[in-house]
């Protein structure tokens, strides 16, 4: 791993100047990437084990895990020592650092976050590093998350991210962050790491990964809404699987399905020329919400005009 380039890579000239004043060496991160890399090994063996026992849990759909990349461990160490009274070293960097392995549990149901809780409270609470954390979108109802909320767990809201966070620290010291989110927040998650690691000041990519987060939430909520008008037809019985989505209906279906579209039509955007459009669209969607297939592909091809001229 050779100084410069790395720097010049990821972006951290800046960061590592900071982080030099602060005391930190290149021979000391060096000496971090060759510990890690050394006990990738165990990290690899204790990630299968712990996405193994949560792929068990019931609501689960998919888990993933993954052991910290060592150049990606080296960029946040730097990028972390910025922050005010921040020092990190060989022998502390496994207390600030608290990713070393990630997992990240995939449901269906936004109400399974809660089933989920249960469990990983049942089977980790003796090894949680902090209380579990639940991340949720600037203007996200809390509705959802009270029960997991009034029994200890924090709340943080961001510009754009959802999730529900558990740190479980492990026999050595290092640590493992558990997300679990729906699978349309991981379908906003995989293209905003992937596009924005590296370009967090591009704020073309900003605004449009800020509006597919917003379209994600609207997704979740019509999933629940489908759920619920499963729950609500008499001549059949949701599956198992589907009960663990929990809320029971609270208002017709139809109109629920109204409201969300009518929201998924104002996005936030007071610049947008296409709000009158959109006001009058959802007026009409309104009006009738078991719309035929004409209807829908009127609001695809909506959303499609939308996001491009955006």
């Amino acid at each position: 791993m050779e100084q410069a380039a790395f720097l010049k890579e990821y972006r951290c000239e800046a960061s590592f100047q900071i982080a030099q004043e602060k005391g930190l060496t290149w021979g000391e991160l060096m000496r971090i990437a060759e510990r890690h890399e050394n006990n990738r090994a165990l990290y690899q063996s204790e990630a299968r084990r712990h996405a193994e026992t949560i792929r068990g849990f019931t609501g689960i759909h998919t888990v993933k895990h993954r052991v910290k990349d060592t150049e990606h461990l080296i960029e946040k160490i730097i990028r972390k020592m910025n922050k005010p009274d921040v020092s990190i070293d060989l022998e502390n960097y496994l207390d600030e650092i608290t990713d070393i392995i990630g997992i990240r549990a995939i449901h269906i149901f936004r109400a399974d976050s809660e089933v989920l809780f249960d469990q990983i409270c049942r089977q980790y609470k003796k090894s949680f590093a902090e209380k579990p954390v639940v991340k949720m979108r600037n203007g996200d109802d809390v509705t959802p998350y009270q029960k997991m909320i009034n029994r200890g767990a924090a709340v943080e809201f961001a510009e754009r991210y959802r999730s529900v966070h558990y740190l479980i620290r492990l026999k050595s010291n290092a640590k493992i962050e558990l997300q679990t989110r729906t699978i349309f927040e991981e379908g906003w998650s995989a293209p905003d790491h992937e596009l924005l690691y590296k370009h967090s000041d591009n704020k073309h990519l900003l605004i449009t990964s800020s509006l597919l987060s917003r379209m994600a939430g609207n997704c979740d909520d019509l999933v629940q809404m489908m759920y619920e008008e499963a729950a609500a037809t008499k001549d059949r019985e949701p599956d198992a699987d589907v009960k663990a989505g929990g809320a029971q209906p609270t208002c017709e279906p139809g109109e629920r399905i109204a409201e969300v579209t009518e929201e998924i039509l104002a996005i936030d955007d007071d610049n947008c020329a296409e709000n009158a459009e959109a006001a009058g669209f959802s007026a009409r969607i309104a009006e009738n919400t078991d719309s035929d297939f004409e209807k829908q592909a009127e609001l695809a091809g909506f959303l499609t005009r939308f996001i491009k001229n955006n």
